[in-house]
C-alpha cells in the first residue's frame, strides 16, 4: 500500500515538472516569436513610447497591464483583456494575428502563462515594471487645502460627483449610537446610556461619546479580536495531535492591552516580530516585548512531521503571517516556485526564510511521533521574585534555570504521557533528559535553585546561537536542496535588499523595515482594514492581498490620505478611528436611493452606510449582555489545564458555561462552538483578514430553538413587561407606532412577552448594525 501511494506521489510530481517544462517549450515555440516580431516595437521597455502603458516584454508587465488595467488573468481566458484585443484585430493594429496564433495565446493563458523571461535576462526590467504597480509606489499625500471641511468627506464627495452619485442623509440618533457602540466596544448601549445620549443638549455629544468609547476597556477587546483573526490566534496546535497551548492567552492579553493603551502601530509590529531583540528599560517592558513574539509561535503545528518538514512548515507559517498580516503580500506562494502573479522569486522567499530558520521557537512543544510526550521548551517572564536576576544581568544563570524548569516538566511528562509506552522507550527518553538535567544543575550554583518555583512560562522566540544561511528547496521539497540563499528582503522592495545583521537572525532589521513610515504597503494595509471594520467594505476589497490579484482601490486618494494621516498622528489607532467616525461619510444612513443603486449597487464609493451582520462573538456577547448574564470573570485554559495534553473534561465544561466576553473563551483549533460557528466564526488555523457573513436558515433556527435562549427569554419576561423598554434594550430604539399596535394585538391574541422577546432576537435588525 505504501509503495502504491509513493508511486502516485512520485508520478504526480513528475507530471507537474513535465507540465511546467512543456509550458515553457510552448511559450518559446509559439508565443515569444510573435511577441518579438509583432508586439515589442510598441509594447516593450525599448519602445520610445509604450502605447497604452502596456509592456509585453516581461511576464510582470503583462500582469500589471496598462491604462485599462491588468491585461491577463492566468488561467482565465474570459477575463483577459489582451485576448479581447488580439482576437478583435485591434492588436497589432496594422497586421491582425491569424486565428491559429490567437488560439495559441488562449492556450498559453489557460496554461497559466508559463514564461521563462521572469527568471533570466529580464529580471531587472521585471522589477522596474513591477514597481509601477500602485501598491509598490510610495504613499503620496493628496492635496487637501481645497477642502473647507472634513478631508475624508471632500475626497469621497469628489469621487461621488465623478461617478454621478450623491450622498444620502445622516442616520438618526438611535442608529448612530448603536453603530458607534458596536463598532468601538463590541456591545450595544444600555437603556441608561441610550437615554443619556438622546436627552443630552450638548453640541459636542457625538464627539464626547466617541472619546468615551475609545477609553472603554471594551475598545481593546473589540479591536484585539480583529487582530487575533489576522494573527491566526488559537490555544491548541491543531492538525492530528491538536494539543493544548496553555500559555497562548498571554499573547491574547498582550494584544488587548496594546489596543487599550493605544500602542503605536510601528511598535506593535516590531514587538511581535522581534520583541526579544528590542532594548528595554525595565523587566515589565521586557515581559511585554517577549510576550509579543508569541505571534510567531501560535500557528498550527504538524507534530508528526519529520524534523526538516516540521521546521520548514513552521517557517512558512511565520512568513505567511508576517507578509500577509503586515504587508498584504502572499510571499508564501513563492515557496515551491516563483510567484505566479506578483514579482516574488523563490530566492526572495528563501532569503526571508533564513531570518526565521535562525530563530528558536519556545512554544512549549517539540515534534515527534512517539508515546512519551510532546512537551518542549518555553521562554520565561521576569517577576518581582526574579527581578534581582534581571537587574544583575545574570543571563547565564537565567538560561540554566530555564533549561532546568523545561527539563523537569519534560521528564514529568515522559513518565505520565502514555501508559502504552514501552520500558525501552521510557528509558531512552528519560536517560537523555535526566543527563541534560544533571549537567544543567551541576553548572548552576545551588543558591539559584530557589528561583525555579517563581518562573512564569511564555510562548516566545529567541535567536539561535549559531547563524546559518538557508538552502533553496527545489519545488519546495525539503530533501531536494539547491544553493544557499543569503538572508535578505524581496528584491521588489530594494535594489540593495541585503540587510546588515550583526550576528543576529535579522528579524529586528525586517521589523524595522516593515514598520518604517516610508514602507508603501504597511500602513495602507492597516488603514484599509480599519476602514472595512467601520464601513463594511474596504477602500480596496482585498485585505490580505495587495498584489496583482487584489485589484486597485476604489479611491486611491482616500487610501493615501488616511495612510499619511495615520503616520502623522503617531500611528495611533484610536486617532485613526476617531478621524473616520467623525466624518459625514460614516454617519450616513442605510437609506436606499434608486439612481445611486443603479450606478453603484455595491456601495463601492460610500454614498450610503452599509448594513452589516454582527460578528459571531458580538452576537453571543450581545445575548449575554441584554439578558444580564455577561460577567467580567476570566478563566484561562491554563487555570484548568496546565500541560499540553488533549482537551480535558474540565476545560470543555468551562467553555460551555463561560459567561464573560467571547474573546476570553479558550480558542481551540478544530473544536466546534455551535453559536459561534453558526454565525461564521473563521477557522483559527488560518489567517483571516476578513470574515464571511452569511445569512442562512440555520441561524434563525438556532435562535428559535436553542433551549438556553428560550429560557433566558422567559426569565427576562418575568422582569420586563414594558414594550418600549424591551425595544430599547434589544434594538436600541423606540418602537414605531405601527409596531406598538401590532405588539399589543399580539398580546391580546394570547401571545406572551417571552415570545415577543424571542421574535425580536430572531429578526435581522437584532443581529445587524445599520
Amino acid at each position: 500500500m505504501l509503495r502504491f501511494i509513493l508511486t502516485i506521489i512520485l508520478s504526480l510530481s513528475v507530471s507537474t515538472v513535465l507540465s511546467q517544462e512543456n509550458g515553457i517549450q510552448f511559450f518559446e515555440k509559439n508565443i515569444r516569436p510573435v511577441l518579438n516580431t509583432q508586439c515589442y516595437s510598441c509594447h516593450s521597455s525599448n519602445s520610445k513610447n509604450v502605447k497604452g502603458g502596456l509592456s509585453l516584454d516581461t511576464r510582470q508587465g503583462i500582469l500589471n497591464g496598462g491604462d485599462s488595467g491588468p491585461s491577463v488573468v492566468p488561467g482565465d481566458i474570459n477575463n483577459s483583456l489582451l485576448l479581447d484585443y488580439i482576437e478583435s484585430g485591434d492588436m497589432p493594429p496594422d497586421n491582425p494575428l491569424s486565428k491559429e496564433v490567437v488560439d495559441n495565446f488562449k492556450k498559453w493563458v489557460k496554461m497559466g502563462m508559463p514564461d521563462p523571461r521572469y527568471k533570466h535576462e529580464n529580471r531587472a526590467i521585471e522589477l522596474r515594471q513591477a514597481r509601477k504597480f500602485w501598491a509598490f509606489k510610495k504613499v503620496q499625500r493628496p492635496p487637501v487645502s481645497k477642502y473647507d471641511g472634513d478631508v475624508i468627506d471632500g475626497i469621497i464627495d469628489d469621487e461621488l460627483k465623478k461617478q454621478g452619485l450623491h450622498p444620502v442623509g445622516e442616520a438618526d440618533e438611535y442608529t448612530l449610537v448603536r453603530r458607534l457602540y458596536y463598532d468601538i466596544i463590541i456591545l450595544p448601549p444600555s437603556i441608561k446610556q441610550l437615554k443619556a445620549y438622546i436627552n443630552s443638549a450638548s453640541k459636542n455629544k457625538y464627539e464626547d461619546l466617541v472619546d468615551s468609547l475609545l477609553e472603554d476597556k471594551g475598545y481593546g477587546e473589540k479591536w484585539a479580536r480583529h487582530w487575533l483573526d489576522v494573527a491566526r490566534y488559537a490555544e491548541s496546535t491543531g492538525q492530528d495531535r491538536n494539543l493544548i497551548s496553555p500559555y497562548a492567552w498571554r499573547y491574547r492579553d498582550y494584544v488587548i492591552d496594546s489596543f487599550n493603551n493605544d500602542k503605536s502601530y510601528d511598535t506593535f509590529i516590531k514587538e511581535q516580530i522581534a520583541g526579544d531583540l528590542l532594548p528595554h528599560k525595565n523587566y515589565k517592558e521586557y515581559n511585554e516585548q517577549l510576550t509579543a513574539t508569541g505571534f510567531l509561535t501560535i500557528g498550527t503545528k504538524n507534530l508528526g512531521a519529520n524534523p526538516r518538514q516540521y521546521a520548514a512548515d513552521t517557517v512558512d507559517d511565520q512568513i505567511d503571517a508576517i507578509t500577509r498580516g503586515f504587508l498584504g503580500m502572499t510571499l508564501s506562494c513563492a515557496r515551491c516556485h516563483d510567484h505566479k502573479f506578483d514579482p516574488f522569486s523563490q530566492e526572495d522567499y528563501y532569503g526571508v526564510a533564513g531570518l526565521f530558520s535562525n530563530t528558536d521557537n519556545l512554544d512549549g512543544v517539540y515534534r515527534g511521533n512517539n508515546n512519551t510526550g510532546y512537551v518542549g521548551d518555553y521562554g520565561f517572564l521576569v517577576n518581582e521574585e526574579t527581578e534581582d536576576l534581571y537587574k544583575k544581568k545574570k543571563i547565564k544563570e537565567w538560561l540554566l534555570l530555564s533549561d532546568i524548569w523545561n527539563l523537569e516538566k519534560q521528564i514529568e511528562s515522559i513518565k505520565t504521557w502514555n501508559k502504552r509506552a514501552t520500558e525501552q522507550q521510557l528509558k531512552r527518553e528519560l536517560d537523555k533528559k535526566q543527563k541534560q538535567l544533571a549537567e544543567a544543575k551541576k553548572s548552576l550554583p545551588e543558591e539559584y535553585l530557589k528561583y525555579l518555583e517563581h518562573l512564569q512560562p511564555v510562548m516566545s522566540v529567541r535567536d539561535k546561537q549559531k547563524m546559518t544561511e538557508t538552502k533553496l528547496a527545489i519545488r519546495g521539497e525539503v530533501n531536494n536542496l539547491g544553493d544557499e540563499i543569503p538572508r535578505r528582503l524581496p528584491e521588489i522592495f530594494s535594489d540593495r535588499p541585503d540587510l546588515a545583521f550583526d550576528h543576529t537572525s535579522g528579524r529586528l532589521q525586517l521589523a524595522n523595515w516593515i514598520s518604517h513610515k516610508t514602507n508603501p504597503l504597511t500602513y495602507r494595509v492597516y488603514v484599509n482594514r480599519v476602514w472595512r471594520h467601520l464601513f463594511g467594505r474596504g477602500i480596496l476589497d482585498s485585505f490580505d492581498n495587495f498584489g496583482i490579484l487584489g485589484g486597485e482601490p476604489s479611491n486611491i486618494k482616500l487610501l493615501n490620505y488616511l495612510s499619511d494621516k495615520f503616520t502623522i498622528n503617531r500611528l495611533s489607532t484610536k486617532r485613526l478611528i476617531k478621524t473616520i467616525v467623525m466624518s459625514d461619510a460614516y454617519k450616513r444612513s442605510t437609506d436606499y436611493d434608486d439612481s445611486n443603486f443603479n450606478i453603484d449597487p455595491d456601495v463601492t464609493y460610500f454614498w450610503r452606510s452599509k448594513e452589516r451582520r454582527l460578528d459571531a462573538e458580538q452576537i453571543r456577547d450581545t445575548l449575554l449582555f441584554v439578558f444580564g448574564k455577561l460577567t467580567g470573570s476570566q478563566t484561562n485554559a491554563s487555570d484548568l489545564q496546565t500541560d499540553i495534553k488533549r482537551v480535558s473534561k474540565d476545560l470543555n465544561k468551562h467553555i460551555q458555561s463561560h459567561t464573560s466576553r467571547s474573546i476570553y473563551l479558550p480558542s481551540l483549533r478544530d473544536r466546534k462552538e455551535e453559536l459561534l460557528d453558526v454565525f461564521d466564526r473563521p477557522d483559527n488555523s488560518l489567517l483571516a483578514a476578513e470574515r464571511s457573513a452569511t445569512t442562512v436558515s440555520t441561524q434563525a433556527l438556532y435562535l428559535m430553538n436553542n433551549p438556553t435562549i428560550i429560557n433566558m427569554c422567559k426569565a427576562e419576561a418575568e422582569k420586563t413587561k414594558d414594550i418600549k423598554q424591551i425595544y430599547k434594550k434589544f434594538l436600541s430604539r423606540e418602537p414605531l407606532d405601527s409596531e406598538l399596535s401590532k405588539v399589543n394585538q399580539f398580546i391580546k391574541d394570547g401571545g406572551t412577552i417571552a415570545q415577543l422577546i424571542q421574535t425580536i432576537i430572531c429578526t435581522g435588525e437584532f443581529r445587524n448594525v445599520k
